[in-house]
C-alpha cells in the first residue's frame, strides 16, 4: 500500500506532517491541526480514531496508516496534512 499511495501524496505537493513515538500521537495530532485550522489552514488529518477534515470527522475508524492518508489527502482544498 505505501507504494501506491506515496506517489499520489507526493503528487498533491502539500506539507505531510508525521507524528511518532510510543504515546500520545492522536493528542498531539488533534492539537496541532487545532492550531493550524486556527492560523487559517485547511487542514486533513488521520489518526487512530479516524480521518478529519478541518476538525470535523469524515471517516471512523483507525485510519493512521496509508488509507488513512489517502482518505485525508482526497478533502478539498487541503493546506497540510
Amino acid at each position: 500500500m505505501k507504494c501506491l499511495i506515496r506517489p499520489y501524496v507526493a503528487m498533491l505537493k502539500v506539507p505531510v506532517i508525521a507524528i511518532t513515538g510510543t504515546n500520545g500521537k492522536t493528542t498531539v495530532a488533534r492539537l496541532l491541526g487545532k492550531i493550524l485550522l486556527n492560523a487559517g489552514y485547511n487542514v486533513g488529518a488521520c489518526n487512530t480514531e479516524g480521518v478529519t477534515h478541518n476538525g470535523v470527522q469524515i471517516w471512523k475508524g483507525d485510519a493512521s496508516w496509508g488509507y488513512g492518508v489517502w482518505k485525508a489527502a482526497n478533502c478539498p482544498n487541503v493546506d497540510v496534512l
